[in-house]
């Protein structure tokens, strides 16, 4: 269970950043 959030977790940050790179180059 612990290990699932953590992969969670660094999906969504992996996520935002991504977003917020793309919003920055936009």
């Amino acid at each position: 269970m612990e290990h699932g959030a953590r992969l969670s977790t660094s999906r969504v940050l992996a996520i935002s950043f991504i977003f917020m790179a793309l919003l920055i180059v936009l």
